[in-house]
């Protein structure tokens, strides 16, 4: 039990200190005080410093200041080397226009384009579908394309050599792991439809 004379102090820490002051005289009794305080905001001062550095994220998020149809074509440049199919089938595809989950390109038909009866391949849509998808993802700033989870294609109708497809892709959701976008190819002379796809991809 304390006697007659002793002083209780809270030092604001994080931690308590009982310090006995018997028969102190009030000039050291003061400035014994003031001392506890300097220490407990010392104290506090370093509690705050780690705080703040145990709190800083172990990585640091990339801010993507290119427009979403720089990071469309930045993206392409870097894919198509290492993809010969796309190099092979998409090789003078031109990205038109871009905004963030959306693309639009355009592709002109040449005979490596169509099949034996002169219309245009259904593996070139297909293609066309699962390219505009990974260019759709990369112009929300994400350096992957994604890998096909889920592809449908249907066919409308057809398009021969000379013909320019325009193709508009979408996204309906970008989730953590999945993309899901809508894809429409047109004929660009007349506006018809050629074909259109639904397509999800894993990105994560």
């Amino acid at each position: 039990m304390d006697g007659p004379g002793d002083l209780q102090m809270q030092v604001h820490s994080g931690f308590s200190r009982r310090i006995s002051l018997r028969l102190m005289p009030p000039v050291f009794s003061g400035l014994l005080n003031c001392l506890c305080i300097l220490a407990s905001k010392k104290q506090e001062s370093r509690l705050t410093s780690r705080l703040a550095q145990t709190c800083q994220p172990p990585f640091q998020v990339m801010s993507h200041e290119s427009s979403p149809l720089e990071l469309v074509k930045a993206q392409w440049a870097r894919k198509k080397p290492d993809s010969p199919i796309y190099a092979f089938l998409l090789n003078d595809i031109e990205v038109v226009s871009a905004e963030h989950g959306s693309i639009k390109a355009r592709l002109k038909l040449t005979p490596t384009h169509v099949n034996s009866k002169g219309s245009v391949h259904g593996t070139v849509s297909a293609c066309l579908i699962d390219w505009a998808a990974g260019m759709a993802i990369a112009s929300t700033g994400s350096d992957k394309t994604g890998v096909s989870t889920d592809i449908h294609i249907s066919y409308c109708s057809t398009a021969k050599v000379g013909d320019t497809l325009e193709v508009d892709c979408k996204g309906s959701k970008f989730g953590s792991t999945l993309a899901y976008t809508n894809v429409e190819v047109r004929r660009l002379s007349d506006n018809v439809m050629v074909c259109t796809g639904l397509h999800t991809k894993y990105v994560k």
